[in-house]
């Protein structure tokens, strides 16, 4: 009977592995089952976040592309803002200018001591500043000067007209027989 003992020993041995494989292969089963499900989620999970990653560079990329255009309309506005500073200033001293031409002509002597003048000096010209101011380009910065009675010609000074322009001009005088 020994034998028969071992026997059934063995068999219920060879049961209780049997049962212990099928268990482990169920658990075996489920954990891959589960692996995959969480290898799964991690793909997702990752595809998600590469999204995420791929829409804050681009939300990055459009903040220094505005960024950029910002420090440029700052950039410009600041010099917008230094040229009407600069033009301000620039029609302040005009305005300064012109009030002081202004002034200037409101003192001139009048008419009746004009012709008292002429008669005692009729050499000397009668010279005033210029009511232009000096900033202005050339051709309008020119002196124009008063001319004699007696004198058939108008000096100019043709040096600061342009080349086409630079001839010398007469101006008829109010003893000239000449008409035009």
């Amino acid at each position: 009977m020994s034998w028969f003992m071992v026997n059934i020993a063995s068999a219920l041995l060879a049961l209780i592995s049997l049962s212990v494989f099928i268990v482990i292969a169920r658990k075996l089963a489920t954990t891959i089952q589960m692996g995959r499900e969480l290898a799964e989620q991690v793909h997702i999970g990752t595809s998600c976040l590469d999204r995420a990653i791929l829409a804050l560079r681009e939300e990055h990329q459009d903040f220094r592309d505005e960024n950029r255009k910002m420090d440029a309309r700052i950039i410009e506005s600041t010099r917008i803002r230094r040229e009407i500073d600069r033009c301000v200033a620039h029609m302040e001293e005009v305005r300064n200018q012109l009030q002081n031409d202004f002034n200037l002509l409101r003192n001139l002597p009048t008419v009746k001591t004009q012709e008292h003048a002429a008669t005692l000096k009729t050499t000397q010209t009668y010279s005033k500043r210029s009511i232009l101011p000096k900033k202005f380009p050339v051709f309008v910065q020119r002196s124009a000067q008063k001319a004699l009675l007696h004198n058939t010609t108008q000096p100019t000074d043709s040096k600061n007209f342009p080349v086409f322009v630079q001839r010398k001009t007469q101006k008829a005088s109010l003893y000239s027989k000449t008409q035009f």
